[in-house]
């Protein structure tokens, strides 16, 4: 698989991990932070609120897949999200844990376990696989372009990998896919396109910092768990 595009820590990810099988696949649906719409308001002056009731939304909603594959002999969940990039990482590692872990109200959607195998050679579909019909089918460019509100948001991009995996229809997502939300950035565009510019540099500064936490708190397991060791002669 042509792993260009991804950053490096995706890339490098893809390669270690890509071609384990996937064991189970589930839609995490979670609330956006609530600073994301209280800023576009401001900047919007309260434009974004009343397209969001015209389109009969309450809240704008965070989706991301998350596969379980077997890692030496261990189950681990891998988070496949597109939020200002795509990001593919362990579960504990993904930016988004911070904020799913203080939201009680996420949701999780299963994918059918039988539809993850190829009937035809009985294999188990993996997570390159599964990411490489979709670029194939949606083209290079609108795979990885990304926009915080439009079909080429987080919700747009896992609605894109199930429907390119014949996975889509075997979900009940069709009534949480907030589908006029491209309508809703058009609203907003017609008289607040750099508003929403400004947004989308918002997020990807957000997008950045938690990254940037991820980091550092790995750094500090890591540096205590050598001092443990060390300690201890393990």
């Amino acid at each position: 698989m042509n792993l260009d595009g991804y950053n490096r820590s995706t890339r490098e990810f893809l390669e270690k991990y890509g071609d384990l099988p996937i064991l189970a696949l589930s839609v995490v649906i979670v609330p956006v932070p609530f600073i994301i719409p209280l800023v576009l308001n401001l900047l919007t002056k309260r434009e974004f609120n009343r397209c969001m009731k015209k389109r009969g939304y309450d809240r704008l909603y965070h989706w991301e897949l998350m596969a379980t594959i077997d890692v030496d002999g261990k189950k681990k969940n891998v988070i496949i999200q597109k939020a200002c990039e795509i990001d593919i990482n362990f579960d504990k590692k993904s930016y988004s844990y911070y904020y799913k872990s203080l939201i009680n109200n996420k949701r999780f959607m299963d994918v059918p376990l039988e539809f993850l195998k190829d009937k035809k050679d009985n294999k188990q579909l993996t997570i390159n696989e599964m990411l490489n019909k979709t670029r194939e089918k949606i083209g290079y460019d609108d795979y990885y372009k990304w926009s915080m509100i439009g079909n080429l948001n987080c919700q747009g991009y896992v609605k894109t990998i199930l429907e390119s995996n014949n996975l889509y229809d075997k979900t009940e997502l069709s009534s949480h896919y907030q589908a006029d939300i491209d309508h809703l950035e058009k609203d907003i565009i017609k008289n607040h396109s750099t508003s929403l510019y400004i947004m989308d540099m918002l997020s990807f500064m957000v997008f950045y910092l938690y990254k940037i936490l991820v980091y550092i708190r790995d750094d500090i397991i890591k540096k205590k768990l050598a001092k443990f060791t060390s300690y201890y002669n393990i």
